[in-house]
């Protein structure tokens, strides 16, 4: 009875081992930076070409992708410390 409610209180874990969300977060990571760059040119191109309205819009949508590049660093670091820990 305890055993069912201590795995009962436990998170599932997502599908996959550790290692493979790892590979998982990495490549979110590659894409959101990559996201990034691209966004961060276009703000800059409306900014020069004098589209101060779009390329507030635009900057919006650039801090979004930014917010959302670090929760998948954070991610990662939270993977790196559970593998870690299994090493253990």
């Amino acid at each position: 009875m305890a055993q069912q409610l201590v795995s009962a209180m436990k998170p599932e874990e997502p599908a996959g081992g550790l290692e493979e969300q790892l590979a998982m977060v990495e490549c979110h990571i590659a894409r959101a930076g990559q996201l990034v760059a691209t966004q961060s040119a276009n703000v800059e191109r409306l900014r020069a070409g004098g589209h101060d309205a779009s390329a507030s819009v635009a900057e919006r949508l650039l801090r979004a992708f930014e917010a959302t590049l670090e929760e998948h660093r954070t991610h990662r670091a939270s993977l790196l410390r559970r593998i870690a820990m299994d090493d253990c």
